[in-house]
């Protein structure tokens, strides 16, 4: 049972995603077992091979490390919130060549299931 288990929260600060799990799961009436926190999702699936801890993930990313970590990848059991993923610049920088570069570089990374939206002359600075 998922609320009987330990799990790994990782607190994103300053970018709403933890909120919106922690919403999420108390939406539910789930209370879990934090065993760990960490500060990003770096290591959780190397830490989730090596403990019998889980943690609560972005399904790409579960994919994407379940190819070099012994890991099993399960649905929730409630529904997974959704979020929207933005990119911030300042002004300034906002037809920087190289700036320009790391956007687009950054947004085309994003799996097509996330990236729902075409990029946009304002998400490139073109």
């Amino acid at each position: 049972m998922y609320s009987a288990e330990r799990h790994i929260e990782v607190l994103t600060e300053g970018t709403g995603h933890t909120g919106v799990i922690q919403n999420a799961i108390r939406a539910e009436g789930i209370v879990r077992q934090v065993a760990l926190q960490v500060p990003s999702f770096l290591a959780v699936a190397q830490i989730v091979s090596e403990t019998d801890l889980l943690a609560m993930v972005p399904t790409h990313y579960a994919l994407l490390t379940q190819r070099r970590e012994s890991i099993k990848v399960y649905r929730l059991p409630f529904p997974s919130p959704r979020y929207v993923i933005k990119q911030h610049w300042h002004s300034r920088f906002h037809r920087d060549p190289a700036n320009i570069w790391l956007r687009q570089t950054v947004a085309k990374l994003m799996p097509s299931t996330v990236r729902r939206e075409p990029l946009t002359n304002r998400q490139t600075g073109k």
